[in-house]
């Protein structure tokens, strides 16, 4: 493993254990999908990868979560997941990887990514369209993020509680 590659899996592993986390204020920090998979995009760019953002559109009604946080996302539930693709140092073609899971939340039942700094992750939600990658300026152009925190607030609140029920209690 060259040197660069054993930094990039170094890092990756680093933000993916991060717990997850919607921020619901000012106050709080951010460590949702879009957080954490740019903070992976800016270190392995900076180790020479060549990276790109991707945005998957998901229901929350199909992912493995609560029936209780699924009713709460009933009039909003269409949403969407960044991750990157990269082109591994060696070559090849455009590979996803995502670090959006933290490892605790495995007993919940999402797929923990592990990665070796070559091949692909799996892609933390089950998207049912991946937007061309021209297209990611425009979605996200088109979303009120301060409205879209109105809207799903319960929803985050819920999904958040969820998530670091998980966490080891100290």
């Amino acid at each position: 493993m060259t040197p660069s590659i054993k930094k990039a899996v170094e890092k990756f592993y680093e933000i993916r254990n991060i717990p997850y986390h919607i921020a619901l204020n000012d106050q709080e920090e951010n460590w949702e999908c879009e957080t954490k998979n740019r903070r992976l995009e800016g270190e392995l760019r900076a180790l020479g990868y060549e990276t790109r953002e991707r945005i998957g559109l998901f229901r929350w009604s199909e992912q493995n979560i609560p029936e209780e946080i699924k009713k709460l996302a009933e009039n909003e539930d269409e949403s969407s997941h960044t991750f990157i693709e990269i082109i591994p140092q060696d070559g090849g073609e455009w590979i996803p990887v995502d670090c959006t899971w933290n490892p605790e939340l495995k007993k919940a039942g999402f797929p923990i990514a592990e990665w070796n700094g070559k091949g692909r992750t799996d892609i933390a939600l089950k998207c049912y369209e991946v937007l061309p990658v021209g297209k990611n300026e425009e979605y996200l152009s088109d979303i009120d993020f301060d409205e879209d925190l109105k809207i799903n607030y319960k929803l985050y609140e819920a999904f958040n509680k969820y998530c670091d029920s998980f966490l080891k209690k100290e």
